[in-house]
């Protein structure tokens, strides 16, 4: 790799630079070209992308990403300490990592990180903090003020699954639950007016639900709860194809979605040519409209409902 460059220069350079393969020196100067490529793929900084000669990506997945709600997964009580309880999840996939606190992290409904945690005993664990364990188990700390348990109260598997889904249980009068009348709200999410409860959990104003555990989530696919990342025991590796698209002779109906939806008929063509001769005639067709249309406003070029192309002012 050779880098080549004006020589002899002195004081200030306006010139251009580039880097060529082998020692020859170019002939005439190549521009850098910018390429961008968009996926649609979540991705770390332990995940590998490469972008191929054929037009293919390959994409090594490291780490694996779970959200951490009341709907895919079975949660549990396991132990109550003073201000929290230990809740576990038996059904998530994830591998024993109880040694190797490196190699997964969490975090929690307001975005902070969880303490991830290596001790053998579950039982001296503490809230905000999370353990994965053998046979697919995952150990989370809460505390009793985020869930609005009380220090006596053990919570069913259904009022877990409604914590993870991101509501909130108190009483009557706003104070943490240990009898009585339940009350469900959905916890703050920036969203309508924030109540504070007596025990300091914000909640969703006018949002209760009495006695009946809700069974969704808050606010549908934007609730906010608790996420987990973990490295995979070994890459999950695919690819991707971009740019191609295989079509039937005759006309194709394809919708390509994204943000400002986009709908057309595709017509299949045999060859080049016969491209390169529908483009010309519509070229001529367009240079013709715009030469009959008078008019001293920027125009648009559009089809009519009949398929006939229309001039359209733009003010």
């Amino acid at each position: 790799m050779a880098f080549h460059g004006n020589s002899g220069i002195v004081g200030d350079v306006d010139s251009q630079f580039m880097l060529a393969k082998g020692t020859a020196v170019p002939e005439e100067f190549i521009p850098a070209e910018r390429t961008v490529l968009y996926l649609n793929e979540e991705l770390t900084d332990k995940d590998k992308v490469t972008l191929k000669n054929d037009g293919t990506v390959s994409i090594e997945k490291n780490v694996k990403h779970v959200v951490l709600d009341g709907v895919d997964f079975d949660w549990a009580w396991h132990y109550s300490s003073q201000g929290f309880k230990i809740l576990k999840a038996t059904n998530i996939s994830t591998p024993n990592y109880h040694t190797d606190i490196y190699k997964f992290s969490c975090t929690k409904f307001d975005g902070s990180k969880l303490i991830s945690n290596r001790i053998e005993n579950i039982n001296s664990y503490s809230e905000d903090e999370v353990y994965l364990y053998v046979n697919n188990q995952t150990y989370i700390g809460v505390a009793n003020t985020d869930s609005g348990w009380g220090e006596s109260y053990t919570p069913t598997a259904d009022e877990i699954k409604a914590y993870f889904n991101g509501w909130v249980m108190n009483e009557a009068d706003g104070s943490i639950y240990e009898s009585g009348t339940k009350r469900w709200a959905k916890r703050y999410h920036e969203i309508g007016t924030k109540q504070t409860l007596v025990f300091g959990a914000d909640i969703e104003n006018d949002t209760m639900v009495t006695d009946s555990v809700p069974k969704g989530k808050a606010y549908g696919d934007i609730t906010k709860t608790y996420e987990l990342w973990y490295d995979l025991e070994s890459p999950d590796i695919y690819e991707k194809y971009l740019g191609t698209l295989s079509l039937s002779k005759g006309i194709n109906y394809v919708t390509v979605l994204g943000e400002g939806d986009f709908t057309a008929n595709v017509e299949y063509i045999d060859s080049i040519e016969d491209v390169i001769e529908q483009i010309s005639n519509l070229t001529n067709e367009l240079l013709k409209l715009a030469k009959d249309t008078k008019s001293d406003k920027a125009v648009n070029f559009q089809y009519d409902e009949n398929g006939n192309l229309e001039v359209i002012e733009i003010e």
